[in-house]
């Protein structure tokens, strides 16, 4: 029975998502208001708030790092690191253009550069985690100060986010990206955390790593119907997020089931 209800809250979570998904392809296809998106929002928050539950319930969790050949976790991560790189590389554009442009404002060139750095050795950090789980010639949980990359890379685009002052009601994108890095964030830390334990996985893991990994697979939708009914630019800085977050999701999503295949 404890199965069931952790399968239906499961399924009504990602059919949440999906709703989500739904309803701003159908605001922006017929031209609805934007405080539509209010209602969007609140399938999101919901959604959350299951994915909390069905976290949460739980007694407890097997560990979440079991260091053996595991191709899916290997490739997960190897795609993960390619996700950082090319971060980095639009990163490093953005930085270039606002360095060049007539107004530089220096808090947001200094958290852009930020996140320049952090996304490259973001990017080595997972090319190790890789390595660890395609070949076991190496631990990545023996490695130091690179265990903080990605959080430092989460937190530099969170606070950029809020350098820019979202518009919450017009811009969904960008509400669901800060939302996404503030999971991101929360994810990283826990991440860090479990590199030091041999026991059971913390509840609070695995929400923030369902939770982030539900937002990065609807910010590349809500980028896709962007691009489809509002001709957004295509080769922007917003767009390689899109793909960052996607690449990010196959290792969020993939180390999520190692923990949760024996109850799902």
């Amino acid at each position: 029975m404890e199965n069931k209800r952790y399968k239906l809250s499961f399924v009504i979570s990602f059919i949440l998502l999906i709703s989500s998904i739904i309803l701003y392809g159908v605001k922006l296809r017929f031209g609805l208001e934007n405080s539509f998106n209010y209602v969007i929002y609140g399938f999101v928050f919901l959604m959350l708030g299951i994915l909390a539950y069905q976290s949460f319930k739980e007694e407890s969790y097997p560990p979440a790092f079991e260091i053996k050949k595991n191709n899916a976790n290997a490739y997960s991560a190897f795609l993960a690191g390619i996700g950082f790189l090319i971060d980095f590389i639009s990163n490093g554009i953005s930085v270039y253009f606002t360095l060049t442009s007539k107004r530089i404002i220096p808090a947001e060139v200094a958290t852009k550069a930020a996140a320049l750095v952090f996304a490259l050795l973001s990017s080595l950090y997972f090319m190790t985690v890789f390595l660890t789980y395609k070949y076991n010639s190496y631990d990545f949980r023996k490695l130091k100060y690179l265990h903080l990359a990605p959080l430092l890379w989460a937190l530099s685009g969170a606070a950029l986010t809020v350098l820019n002052a979202v518009a919450f009601r017009e811009d969904m994108f960008s509400a669901i990206k800060g939302l996404t890095l503030i999971f991101a964030t929360l994810f990283f830390f826990s991440f860090i955390q479990e590199t030091e334990s041999k026991g059971s996985a913390k509840k609070a893991l695995v929400f923030f790593v369902g939770a982030f990994s539900y937002l990065c697979l609807l910010l590349v939708a809500v980028k896709f119907f962007d691009l489809r009914y509002r001709n957004a630019v295509l080769l922007h800085e917003d767009s390689a997020f899109a793909v960052t977050s996607l690449l990010l999701f196959t290792f969020a999503h993939y180390f999520r089931n190692n923990i949760l295949s024996p109850r799902i």
